[in-house]
């Protein structure tokens, strides 16, 4: 990071996939930017002297060497409000609940465990009555780019303000599998 949050490179990590090309997989041979398989190396990332690393819609834990290879860390969008639904499927697990609010989070990456780390930012947002997962998806993807935005153009500030997650209202969200999308009509 440049001073006023300007970012002077980008590299991106993705994981592979079988039969899908994530979306920043295209997006990153769209602008001609790096594109590296994980995992990454940290002594390189050190080497390279990024300074701060950002996931989003990841999946995997970071090794505590991959996350200490990044000065400033290693922060995460994430689409609820922490420590709401931590995990994997936090979008289906808000609406499957019948919450009538989520949001986005960014927040430090810790190892070991899913959606721990302190929160630096997070912004509301209302689920309407009939809002499906794609476009609450959608809308919290674009909140999450704005959101990840500010943060890293006054991240000093912003790390400065970083608040643990409380302890009460914490709600997992795993991978959704087959048995838990089979609805008991008569239920």
């Amino acid at each position: 990071l440049l001073p006023g949050g300007a970012v002077a490179g980008l590299e991106v990590t993705v994981l592979a996939m079988r039969s899908l090309t994530p979306a920043v997989t295209a997006y990153s041979s769209l602008h001609s930017l790096p594109l590296h398989p994980w995992p990454p190396d940290p002594a390189a990332i050190t080497k390279a002297g990024f300074h701060l690393g950002v996931v989003a819609s990841f999946g995997r834990l970071l090794p505590a060497a991959l996350i200490d290879s990044f000065p400033l860390g290693v922060i995460n969008v994430h689409g609820s409000l922490l420590p709401r639904w931590r995990g994997a499927a936090p979008v289906i697990h808000a609406l499957a609940a019948g919450d009538t609010e989520t949001g986005v989070s960014v927040m430090r990456v810790r190892p070991r465990r899913f959606d721990i780390g302190e929160v630096l930012a997070q912004r509301r947002v209302a689920i309407g009555p009939t809002v499906a997962r794609k476009e609450l998806t959608a809308q919290l993807a674009g909140l999450g780019a704005q959101l990840l935005l500010e943060v890293v153009r006054d991240f000093p500030a912003y790390s400065l303000g970083a608040a643990p997650q409380a302890v009460e209202g914490v709600t997992l969200a795993p991978l959704v599998t087959h048995k838990m999308a089979a609805l008991d009509f008569s239920a």
